[in-house]
């Protein structure tokens, strides 16, 4: 199966990045008043990827042998900075 990984970058000069990241799985019908609220572990990997010479950072979410990625815009790294930011804190 092709994903949208492979057709936005195949065989391109990459730079790559991978962490594993041990997060939890949710019903999202559930909300704070539920008595019995389903929390399951979940190994999640999470690659940021960026073609050398373009400004588009991709990045893929593994979760369940599931895949989601997506572009992340400048509006979005640029939130990520500010929250970095040592003025912010």
């Amino acid at each position: 199966m092709t994903n949208i990984f492979n057709k936005v970058f195949f065989n391109k000069d990459l730079n790559k990045k991978a962490w594993k990241i041990k997060g939890v799985q949710t019903d999202p019908t559930q909300n704070e008043q539920d008595d019995n609220i389903d929390i399951k572990d979940a190994d999640i990997n999470l690659i940021i990827t960026k073609e050398k010479g373009l400004n588009d950072i991709m990045a893929t979410i593994q979760v369940n042998g599931q895949e989601y990625s997506f572009i992340l815009y400048d509006e979005v790294i640029k939130h990520i900075n500010k929250l970095h930011d040592p003025k912010e804190r």
